[in-house]
């Protein structure tokens, strides 16, 4: 038999083609909160950490990437700030 592919983030073409789904929930202490298999193609316990650890790194990444973002927005505020003060100070 031809092995499965496995695919994280499926798109919506993705999932209509898809034989099961297994769905990881971890937060950014890379905690798992929630596991959702319904069904499909059977999976061993040795992918579902495997598909653990994926989903710890890429929610790591994520909340890096949206920590940046947020630090960016507020040193951009505040410099906004900055410039409205002298604005008006002149």
């Amino acid at each position: 038999g031809k092995e499965p592919a496995w695919v994280m983030d499926p798109n919506r073409l993705e999932e209509a083609a898809m034989g099961g789904s297994l769905c990881i929930a971890v937060n950014q202490h890379g905690e798992l909160c929630g596991l959702h298999k319904p069904g499909g193609l059977p999976v061993d316990l040795a992918m579902v950490e495997h598909c653990t650890e994926l989903a710890v790194a890429r929610a790591k990444e994520i909340t890096s990437r949206i920590e940046s973002e947020i630090e960016a927005d507020l040193a951009k505020r505040q410099q906004s700030r900055k410039n409205i003060h002298q604005q008006y100070s002149k």
